[in-house]
């Protein structure tokens, strides 16, 4: 099978999320299943390519799959760049030769360079694209919206993380017949190998992700006011960046509980972030929305128990008895749960035992690939 990956949103493991993931082990898989694959992805400069290629990584995947890197930074967006940005979205559609290949999988909404990818590709090519969420229920770009409605006959399938997720694509206008549900997955063995760090704490409490308003991590540091109090040898580690950390920091400080809480910042080695993930006694994920969160499934891996917002995406992953959930946008619900569980250790082992069954049962990645397979075999047959 002749596949081509279009992921125009990141690139593993530079940047860390569920899109740049997804594109990395879906395409490494199934390379490795002796299918023929292509990746098509969006690298910001010639500094930005090369910190990719020196990344084991990237020479992991290269061996196996074609990388075709196109180099464009989103502020050709603006207006006075609209020339340039019209000369790429030409070039790039000018060399696409949809007839190469068998399946095209969009893993980014091809609203960029790829716009025009959709409308050569009908007919000579089955097409599939992936909803992680952004576009569709986060950002506010209209235009973007606008553009992928236009294109909505065009895509033979759309997978849908979660029954959430599914729902965002039923309301966005994809038929029914469409949508067919796939969620993430994590490869477990990376946390069986990885070493834990030495941090403070005595619980170490951790959340792990993009520091943004939808992610609730306000929620976590007024929980963790009075969790502090309770327990004063605790630590709560914040690990991530983000539009928020400017605000977060500043509410720490208000809060009195700065000096208990570490922001460690963007880390540029996921390794690095599956170290911290790996040596918590507590994983928080606090997000009032959630599509399908990568870092829970990061956490149930690493048989790290969990306390979970109680939204549509987090229960879509977990059951009771696999997580703590607390009431979502609640933050007295997430200290009394926080609470509950610091203080029964049996619990939390019991918890992140359950939780690892399931992460080994359905969302490893060799399962996880090998319903895209089925999937795209479907389609041809």
């Amino acid at each position: 099978m002749r596949i081509l990956v279009v992921q125009m949103t990141g690139n593993y493991p530079l940047d860390i999320g569920g899109p740049p993931m997804v594109a990395y082990f879906l395409s490494k898989k199934l390379a490795e299943r002796k299918h023929s694959v292509e990746m098509l992805i969006r690298v910001k400069g010639e500094d930005e390519l090369e910190r990719l290629e020196s990344t084991e990584e990237y020479g992991e995947l290269s061996g196996n799959v074609s990388l075709t890197p196109v180099k464009i930074r989103y502020d050709l967006l603006s207006l006075a760049n609209l020339p340039r940005l019209l000369h790429i979205i030409y070039n790039v559609t000018r060399l696409f030769n949809p007839s190469l290949y068998d399946v095209v999988l969009y893993n980014s909404p091809p609203v960029d360079v790829t716009l025009l990818y959709p409308g050569k590709a009908l007919g000579k090519a089955k097409q599939v694209m992936v909803i992680h969420g952004g576009l569709f229920y986060e950002l506010k770009n209209y235009v973007g919206k606008a553009l992928i409605r236009l294109q909505l006959g065009r895509f033979d399938r759309v997978v849908a993380l979660s029954r959430f997720t599914e729902e965002i694509a039923l309301k966005f206008g994809f038929r029914r017949k469409q949508v067919v549900k796939i969620p993430n997955g994590v490869d477990p063995g990376e946390f069986d190998r990885v070493e834990p760090l030495d941090l403070e704490g005595d619980p170490v409490l951790l959340y792990a992700g993009r520091l943004d308003r939808i992610k609730g991590v306000d929620l976590l540091l007024r929980a963790y006011r009075e969790i502090v109090e309770e327990y004063p040898s605790s630590k709560l580690y914040i690990v991530g960046d983000g539009s928020e950390y400017g605000r977060l920091a500043s509410l720490a400080k208000d809060i009195g509980v700065y000096d208990r809480v570490v922001f460690t910042g963007f880390i540029d080695s996921i390794r690095v972030v599956h170290r911290y993930i790996k040596s918590a006694d507590i994983f928080i994920l606090p997000s009032y929305r959630e599509n399908f969160s990568i870092a829970l499934l990061e956490a149930m891996a690493a048989k790290t128990p969990l306390v979970v917002s109680d939204n549509d995406g987090n229960r879509d992953v977990l059951d009771v008895g696999e997580a703590m959930f607390f009431k979502n946008g609640d933050w007295r619900d997430l200290r009394e749960k926080l609470s509950i569980l610091i203080g029964d250790e049996g619990m939390r082992r019991k918890i992140a035992e359950k939780a690892r069954s399931r992460v080994m049962r359905e969302y490893n990645w060799d399962n996880i690939v090998s319903k895209y397979e089925e999937l795209f075999i479907s389609l041809l047959d």
